[in-house]
């Protein structure tokens, strides 16, 4: 497994896996990446990974395209924390009637501020097939960022 961060107006923590963790440990990679650094918040990652994975399961059918956007508020938080996580192969463990996931958009937000919409530039390189098709062959976090438009 490869991770990395890129530099922007947020901090996007970049994971890049070779193997296939189940959906939840996936996730929990994801949501220590997004707040390392964040001080001592970092010890709510797995209640907040916890959480994710029941908005995972609680969602509805089929994640598009192989992606999962998962945006939670979480208090203490000062500012926005993205995670982007890329498989290689799918994830185990994705909730039953949902697409297999290879794609996983982490967006941690303060509670204060109640915004729980994701970055504009993320939404529109999620909904981009041919981004994503990229994403989903990134070979590393290089890969990955150039796909997402940030390299």
């Amino acid at each position: 497994m490869e991770s990395a961060c890129a530099a922007g107006a947020l901090t996007l923590s970049v994971v890049v896996g070779h193997d296939s963790p189940d959906a939840l440990d996936a996730l929990r990679i994801l949501v220590v990446k997004a707040l390392h650094g964040a001080g001592e918040i970092v010890a709510k990652a797995p209640a907040i990974s916890d959480d994710l994975a029941a908005r995972l399961a609680a969602s509805g059918p089929g994640a598009r395209q192989g992606v999962s956007v998962l945006i939670a508020p979480v208090s203490g938080l000062r500012e926005g924390r993205p995670a982007l996580g890329v498989w290689r192969h799918c994830l185990r463990g994705a909730p039953p009637g949902h697409e297999p996931l290879q794609v996983i958009f982490v967006y941690l937000t303060p509670l204060r501020t109640g915004n729980t919409v994701l970055p504009s530039w993320a939404r529109r390189a999620l909904e981009d097939g041919k981004v994503v098709y990229r994403l989903k062959n990134a070979t590393s976090v290089r890969d990955a960022l150039f796909a997402m438009g940030l390299a």
